[in-house]
């Protein structure tokens, strides 16, 4: 196996368990729990690392959008939770 392999297993072991594990997604979210963000955020960008040193083009779009996607939502959803 390649670095890039062992980058995506990490990622996938950091990130699936905010998707698998409900409550701890809803933690994260409710409580604005900046760490959980910062290890689900990490794990995504290992897993791009991952997809990117295999060619996949299309999983790294996904992968990095979702990420992003996540980020914004969260940074959104604490703006208007300060006002």
């Amino acid at each position: 196996m390649r670095a890039t392999d062992w980058a995506g297993l990490a990622g996938y072991a950091l990130a699936t368990p905010f998707v698998v594990h409900l409550p701890l997604f809803k933690r994260m979210w409710n409580q604005r729990d900046t760490r959980l963000l910062a290890v689900q955020e990490l794990g995504v960008a290992l897993i791009v690392v991952g997809w990117a040193g295999r060619g996949n083009v299309p999983s790294v779009v996904v992968n990095g959008g979702y990420g992003l996607a996540l980020a914004g939502a969260y940074a959104y959803a604490g703006q208007r939770a300060r006002r």
